[in-house]
């Protein structure tokens, strides 16, 4: 499910450039199986070429990074249609060799011996997405958290998905409202509710990660000496004896306790508010203008990943999040292994 009128615009546009002669959809295969949204063709007066286009909204972070993953595993040259892309998100997008163009005409398509095309510096007059109702406010994306890492829950009682979520009824039902007037889910004629698009909503979920879910869930960033940091899991089980499903770590050292290839130089842990206190105080964290450990609100023990066998993970959705989020090459390749082995086979499932 994607944004036609995006696309028409995007696609009106590039024909109007040159050396392009014609633009159209491929519809020889189905986009949707190999994983993108459509299969297009250019043809310019060196030959015809075939983009994989994945056509979104605003662009946000870190969904360019996942895009970059995403790009590593097409055959096809990969290009993004979007409604506006801001200079800064264009930049990354070159970095990484992904071809876009957005509804203001920028526009970097760079196909060796074929196309170089780089528009920069159309402003979208009113860049900033209209105001978003419950699904994608900070308490409707905790409940689509819920449903995207435990889909089997899509069809549970709206109090048992306001219990696993941590929000108020009346914000549930506003969100599943939404979610069916949108067409993410459809019901059947038994009221049966399943996803018609997880990929797109996943990608909603993560492109507002970072700049309305994440803020609200920081309880405090803080210093912690390198002699407590080594011993952080064995101060930690203290808590643990005392209080089941207190805090669970996440970030890279989650990433780390999960698959053992990389722990950054961060530390996250979400913790219970009621043991926020306690966390302090025995890790001995410090107020400082260079941090190096952050403390999330554990809003819901659902957030713990149960299928661990190690200490206490949240899980990989949020471990993946906050990877892309944090940035740097050695992130980026953990976070993909962590999609991969975790949640590919969950978001890509129908």
């Amino acid at each position: 499910m994607f944004d036609k009128n995006i696309f028409i615009t995007c696609t009106e546009m590039l024909s109007q450039l040159p050396p392009i002669k014609h633009v159209k959809k491929n519809k020889s295969l189905d986009a949707k199986t190999m994983g993108f949204d459509v299969l297009l063709d250019i043809v310019t007066d060196r030959g015809n070429i075939q983009f994989a286009v994945e056509i979104k909204g605003i662009l946000k972070r870190p969904l360019p990074h996942h895009l970059a993953m995403m790009k590593n595993k097409l055959n096809l040259p990969l290009m993004l249609m979007s409604e506006y892309i801001n200079p800064s998100i264009a930049k990354e997008l070159k970095q990484n060799g992904i071809h876009y163009i957005d509804c203001q005409g920028n526009t970097y398509i760079n196909v060796n011996k074929y196309i170089y095309l780089d528009v920069q510096g159309l402003r979208k007059e009113h860049p900033t997405e209209k105001k978003m109702s419950t699904l994608f406010q900070p308490t409707g994306l905790k409940l689509l958290f819920i449903l995207l890492a435990y889909p089997e829950k899509l069809n549970t009682p709206l109090r048992t998905l306001q219990s696993l979520s941590s929000i108020s009824y009346g914000q549930t039902q506003a969100a599943m409202k939404e979610l069916e007037q949108k067409d993410f889910i459809l019901k059947n004629k038994t009221g049966q509710q399943t996803f018609r698009d997880k990929k797109t909503l996943f990608e909603k979920w993560l492109g507002h990660y970072d700049d309305r879910l994440r803020p609200k869930l920081v309880l405090g960033s803080y210093k912690i000496a390198p002699s407590i940091e080594k011993e952080i899991t064995r101060q930690l089980n203290k808590i643990q004896k005392q209080k089941q499903d207190g805090f669970a770590m996440g970030g890279g050292l989650g990433a780390d306790l999960l698959i053992h290839h990389y722990r950054g130089p961060t530390t996250e842990i979400f913790v219970k508010p009621d043991l926020f206190n306690n966390v302090k105080t025995i890790l001995k964290l410090m107020a400082a203008k260079e941090t190096n450990i952050t403390l999330f609100n554990l809003f819901s023990p659902w957030i713990i990943y149960r299928d661990s066998t190690t200490f206490p993970v949240v899980h990989p959705l949020f471990i993946y999040s906050e990877l892309l989020h944090q940035g740097g090459n050695r992130a980026r390749e953990t976070a993909e292994m962590i999609y991969n082995a975790y949640l590919r086979k969950v978001i890509d499932e129908a």
